[in-house]
């Protein structure tokens, strides 16, 4: 070898020496054992080896997931592999292989991390791009679709291969015009981005709104530019859209107008009339013992109840007519186009006669009636707020007046509104002040000429109003929701007093008879509260006689059975009130559990002049003794009633004839005279 091929000789390992030492991967070399041979700078460096040891093993240094061991077994049976590891936060990338006849293994370590991490990237994005909930769609610049997701399938209804290849706008609705269209795509071609509300068809031809963002991008490797399109189906926020639309104007039960809609109505109605001249009537409707219904059958019936009431009044009024329900059991109508007040009355009539159809709700038979008020524009008022309360004020007078009726407002009915909402105010301070008392009218046995008893009366003279009768506060104590504070308010004096009253009367069987509010009477805490105030009080309930209005003991008489077995139970005397006035069912008296029948003084003022009143009374004595049940008789005014009744077999007598409702002190004097004849 002459020496001009000995230079070049050298010179090429000298270039592959320095290359292989400044390479930008790391390289080394292992004896069969492991033992490392040779390392370049980059390798050392890897492995944070700064001085080279002739002892250093590979299992040592490097955090390879092989040890050599693997590593030269698996070489025996393939001359090279490749396998991936990460070192701390770092990725590499291995190449191991044989030299110098099997008798050495190199390692070549390239790193990885970047490539790696946007392979991660890759993986995650192509995960979201096929479990996505959205729809997504790469486009090219003619508009084909190139690729799509699950979710594009989902709510189009087009599979991979029925998409793929396919133009766009096989998605169109029909709905958008061609510049719809022209302007979308200059806004991807010359701002590459375009975003919006867009109405689209699926494969089914059903049209549904999608929310569509699409964004245009380079190819990398084709530089060419394609657009990814991710859409969602609002069809579920548009209809929730809609019902919070339709619920902020409707009644959520009854799908009937709210209040704050039906008083934009009225409004919209008034300024209609005034420009045309008309003339409309605005209803007043209130549901007639609708809360017995609640308290007796729950209000799940309750809400039923109302459902089938608005359906009724679709029924039986036009088209027209506007219906609205203003809250709880009340509703307005505002009726157009009649000739006179007698069409209004009649339209009214036709709602109270489809209401006594029987009604039948989860197996319960409920029986309501309608009151109604009725203003009429522009006679009654020509704004909302007059309008509104005039028909009130009608409603409020038909209530009154025994409910189930309908009339046209008059003036001296707001006087009576005022003087109604004037005494709720006074009536609440009355109560709080300990305004109310009680009054004790005698009650007489009729064999032994004795007071053997005395029925409460509440009374409230009012400061500057006088006498206000107890029919009149007690019915705005259970509207206006304070008869539960002045029923227990009652209560209170009069057991405080019973004892007193029993050792001034002589007698430890002297039964005090006290009225029961309806509304009390079937509310859920009416019974433990009545039986924690005998006990609090130390009186015996035997002393106690709780009078229950008939009306209401018979139409709910399945509630009131039960709660009269616990007041029994408890020892508490029972009689049922203004008998002969309601709906008697023999049937339900003979399982109530009371003790006495109280004859209403309608029947008995002019028993000694109507033959009629001398039958239904003395059918209501033979009745009482057929059950085994004691009667008293309420309005007994004269001696000849008082005969007649003795005739007749009544057992008590109460009324004028014998004393006027007392206050206590007087009444302690009347019965210590009285019993001394």
């Amino acid at each position: 070898m002459d020496a001009k091929q000995s230079n070049y000789i050298k010179s090429k390992k000298d270039i592959l020496a320095n290359t292989i030492e400044n390479s930008p991967f790391g390289m080394a070399v292992y004896s069969l054992n492991g033992l490392l041979e040779y390392a370049n700078i980059k390798y050392l460096l890897e492995n944070k080896i700064f001085e080279i040891d002739k002892s250093l093993y590979f299992n040592d240094m490097t955090k390879c997931i092989l040890n050599f061991e693997e590593i030269a077994l698996r070489l025996k049976t393939q001359n090279a592999f490749i396998i991936e590891s990460k070192m701390d936060d770092n990725w590499f990338k291995s190449h191991f292989y044989f030299i110098e006849n099997k008798t050495l293994i190199v390692h070549i370590c390239l790193e990885i991390t970047e490539e790696k991490n946007q392979l991660i990237m890759a993986q995650r994005e192509a995960v979201f791009f096929s479990t996505t909930n959205e729809g997504l769609a790469i486009i090219d610049e003619e508009g084909i679709i190139q690729s799509i997701n699950e979710a594009f399938s989902k709510i189009s209804g087009y599979t991979t291969s029925e998409a793929i290849h396919k133009p766009i706008k096989i998605l169109n609705s029909g709905l958008h015009t061609k510049d719809f269209y022209t302007h979308l795509w200059d806004m991807l071609k010359f701002q590459g981005k375009w975003q919006g509300e867009i109405w689209n068809r699926r494969k089914n031809g059903e049209v549904y709104p999608e929310w569509l963002s699409i964004n245009a991008s380079i190819d990398p490797i084709t530089l060419k530019k394609h657009y990814l399109a991710l859409f969602t189906d609002i069809s579920s926020l548009k209809d929730a859209d809609k019902k919070i639309k339709f619920y902020a104007n409707h009644d959520a039960l009854t799908g009937l107008l709210n209040k704050i809609q039906f008083e934009n109505m009225l409004n919209h109605t008034i300024e209609s009339s005034i420009r045309n001249n008309k003339k409309f009537a605005l209803f007043f409707v209130d549901v007639d013992r609708f809360k017995d219904i609640n308290d007796t059958f729950g209000h799940s019936v309750g809400d039923l109840l109302l459902k089938h009431i608005s359906n009724l009044f679709k029924k039986v009024l036009r088209k027209e007519d506007i219906i609205s329900r203003i809250g709880g059991d009340e509703f307005n109508l505002i009726v157009e186009n009649f000739k006179d007040d007698n069409d209004v009355l009649l339209v009214a009539r036709n709602l109270n006669e489809a209401i006594r159809e029987p009604i039948i709700i989860d197996g319960h038979s409920c029986e309501v009636s309608f009151s109604i008020g009725i203003a009429i524009y522009p006679i009654h008022g020509t704004d909302k707020t007059t309008l509104t309360k005039n028909s009130d004020s009608a409603m409020y007078e038909v209530k009154k007046n025994g409910r189930d009726g309908a009339l046209l407002y008059t003036k001296n009915m707001s006087q009576e509104l005022a003087r109604r909402v004037s005494l709720q105010t006074d009536l609440r301070n009355a109560i709080v002040n300990n305004e109310i008392e009680a009054y004790f009218q005698p009650v007489v046995d009729a064999k032994t000429n004795k007071i053997t008893g005395c029925e409460v009366l509440s009374r409230w003279t009012h400061p500057t109003k006088g006498w206000i009768s107890p029919d009149e506060f007690i019915a705005i104590a259970e509207h206006n929701g304070t008869i539960g504070i002045l029923d227990e308010s009652i209560m209170k004096k009069i057991f405080f007093l019973v004892s007193d009253i029993i050792s001034a009367s002589g007698n430890s069987d002297f039964v005090v008879a006290v009225n029961v509010s309806s509304k009390e009477f079937f509310s859920d805490h009416y019974v433990p509260k009545i039986c924690a105030l005998v006990n609090h009080f130390k009186i015996n309930p035997n002393n106690i006689e709780l009078e229950i209005t008939e009306t209401y003991a018979m139409k709910n008489h399945q509630v009131a059975i039960e709660k009269m077995k616990e007041l029994k139970k408890f020892g508490f005397r029972l009689a049922i009130d203004d008998f002969g006035t309601g709906y008697s069912s023999l049937n339900y008296l003979k399982l109530f559990p009371i003790d006495k029948l109280k004859i209403d003084k309608s029947f008995v003022l002019s028993l000694n002049q109507d033959y009629k009143d001398e039958a239904i009374v003395k059918s209501i004595i033979n009745l009482s003794k057929f059950f085994n049940l004691e009667v008293q008789a309420e309005g007994v005014e004269n001696i000849e009633i008082v005969d007649l009744l003795t005739y007749l077999d009544c057992d008590f007598f109460q009324g004028y004839h014998y004393s006027k409702p007392l206050p206590y002190k007087e009444f302690l004097e009347f019965i210590e005279k009285f019993n001394e004849k």
